[in-house]
């Protein structure tokens, strides 16, 4: 099995020496992503944060191609579970139906100021 490393300016660059994602026999890992801009902005509030978030994610599973129907899990990390309810309107409208498995925690703190965070695992074939 290859590990191929998935990179697309279609989603902002990681600020670590780190990849944005990485794809092996099928499976798609990303780096903890942040509701970032290409230009590196973090809007202000969990609704935008996390709506650039699921963007910055479609972005990264097309590069690797696949779409959002093939996230199979994902761990979101905020900073005020109070605010998981604003997360999880978003949420809905990248998720529909069938959302993927997820496990929501709080945090104390997330780099750049940012509400939330999250890893996504998919599968998107060989």
């Amino acid at each position: 099995m290859t590990k191929r490393v998935i990179a697309t300016d279609a989603a902002p660059r990681p600020i670590s020496p780190i990849s944005q994602a990485t794809l092996a026999g099928g499976f798609l890992y990303t780096q903890g992503l942040l509701g970032r801009t290409t230009a590196g902005v973090l809007p202000e509030g969990m609704a935008a944060q996390a709506r650039q978030l699921l963007e910055n994610l479609k972005a990264i599973v097309a590069a690797a191609g696949g779409g959002l129907s093939d996230v199979l899990r994902m761990e979101v990390h905020v900073v005020d579970l109070a605010e998981m309810a604003e997360f999880n309107a978003v949420w809905r409208e990248y998720f529909p139906t069938e959302p993927p498995a997820r496990i929501g925690v709080q945090v104390a703190a997330l780099a750049a100021g940012a509400r939330v965070e999250a890893t996504a695992e998919a599968y998107v074939g060989a």
